[in-house]
């Protein structure tokens, strides 16, 4: 398994907040397929908008990092129409600053 760490940032900037944290958990989740081999997911408000961490089955976190891309692919419309974009996408290191301690 492998973990993969997501931040999207708010249009117009500022922090997220539970709820938009929890929409776009469901968000995820409901377009999550089993070829995004999607084992875990945990999502939180951070002040630069969401950050997520999400665990992946794959061999290699090359592979991991392209699951997780097509994950983001496929909701990327709802995102945008939520007022999110997609700022990074990174694997094998640890979350920094804020997101590592709304990660913990």
């Amino acid at each position: 398994m492998r973990m993969v760490t997501v931040v999207l940032l708010r249009r117009g900037g500022g922090a997220g907040t539970d709820g938009e944290a929890h929409l776009v958990d469901e968000l995820l989740r409901s377009h999550a397929v089993p070829e995004h081999g999607v084992e875990r997911l945990r999502v939180r408000p951070a002040p630069e908008g969401i950050g997520a961490v999400v665990f992946v089955r794959a061999a290699t976190e090359v592979r991991a990092l392209i699951s997780v891309r097509a994950l983001l692919a496929v909701a990327h419309a709802p995102l945008h129409a939520f007022g999110y974009t997609v700022a990074a996408v990174r694997t094998g290191s640890p979350l920094s600053g804020s997101l590592a301690q709304q990660a913990s």
